[in-house]
């Protein structure tokens, strides 16, 4: 029999957009399960990637559990309880990245739909004072629901049946070359010579030619500039190693204030922004190539190789 009272359809039709919202969040980041994990991590409240990884999993179990659950209105009593839960631990990272700007993007709705911790923090929080107003105003209507039987197996079989594809998705994606944690085998899935056709100003070598160690840097990165003692040491070991070179997408006067305020040997030259990002995809800086005819061979985020390294990833 179905229940025609307002309050009780405003409390469905609450539970089945926020069990919408968690469905979609909980197949995107099995679909980008890399990115999901690179995006906790940019929180910087859990640092280890294997326990970050385990989480990522779990998150997308439960986003598919519970947006299904709350859809069809399976255990509605429980999975309410869920949600509440679920938001909790949401608007907690989620403020804790908006209060330190630990991150620009939330990462909810993977790397294609980006919003900022504000953003997010704003938008979880009426979901769940929407869902807390609806359930508080329908809790008669509730408890006579639950008291019936209202939970036939259908409602169990399409719960089931989304925890399945969250973890089929989530399988097929760890397995897939573009969201591998390799960014050689990335790029070479996405782009198989990411140097070729790119306008370098300000630098005289040729970067399809020979083997060359090539950084890809921004003058204003912190890491990049604790890294110069590291790539000064390659430069001058020019005679055991390839020659080093960096580029980025700054303006000429920041490269000549970066040059000057860390002393950089290595030649410096610049690229059009939207090169740069398609060389960085997925990665950070300063993010070192190692080339040979313009082949990426080996890549190295964030921190610089040391000269074993180097050597080591020389071809034989």
């Amino acid at each position: 029999m179905v229940n025609s009272d307002w309050r009780f359809i405003a409390a469905r039709i609450v539970e089945v957009i926020v069990g919408g919202v968690l469905l979609v969040a909980g197949l995107i980041k099995a679909y980008e399960m890399l990115d999901s994990v690179r995006q906790v991590l940019s929180y910087n409240i859990i640092t280890t990637p294997g326990l970050v990884t385990a989480l990522v999993w779990l998150l997308v179990v439960s986003e598919c559990a519970i947006g299904s659950a709350l859809i069809v209105g399976y255990l509605r009593y429980y999975t309410v309880l869920a949600t509440f839960a679920l938001f909790t631990i949401f608007l907690s990272f989620i403020g804790w990245s908006w209060a330190t700007g630990s991150t620009e993007n939330c990462g909810c709705f993977g790397s294609k739909l980006k919003h900022s911790p504000k953003e997010a923090f704003i938008f979880d929080l009426i979901l769940i004072v929407a869902l807390a107003i609806t359930q508080f105003l329908s809790w008669r209507k509730n408890k006579e629901s639950n008291n019936q039987n209202s939970n036939p197996t259908w409602k169990l079989i399409s719960v089931a049946l989304s925890i399945i594809l969250g973890l089929s998705i989530a399988t097929y994606a760890s397995f897939s070359p573009k969201q591998s944690s390799d960014p050689v085998l990335r790029l070479s899935v996405s782009q198989p010579n990411p140097f070729q056709n790119i306008t370098i100003s300000g630098l005289n070598a040729d970067l399809q030619k020979g083997l060359q160690v090539v950084i890809l840097m921004d003058t204003g990165c912190d890491h990049c500039q604790a890294n110069v003692p590291k790539f000064n040491e390659i430069f001058d070991s020019s005679s055991t190693l390839p020659p080093i070179t960096a580029i980025c997408s700054n303006n000429p006067l920041d490269v000549k204030d970066f040059q000057r305020k860390f002393s950089s040997k290595f030649p410096i030259g610049r690229i059009s922004a939207e090169d740069f990002l398609k060389l960085l995809e997925k990665g950070d800086t300063p993010r070192t190539f190692l080339l040979q005819d313009g082949k990426v061979l080996k890549i190295w985020d964030k921190d610089s190789p040391s000269i074993e390294e180097l050597k080591l990833a020389l071809p034989k």
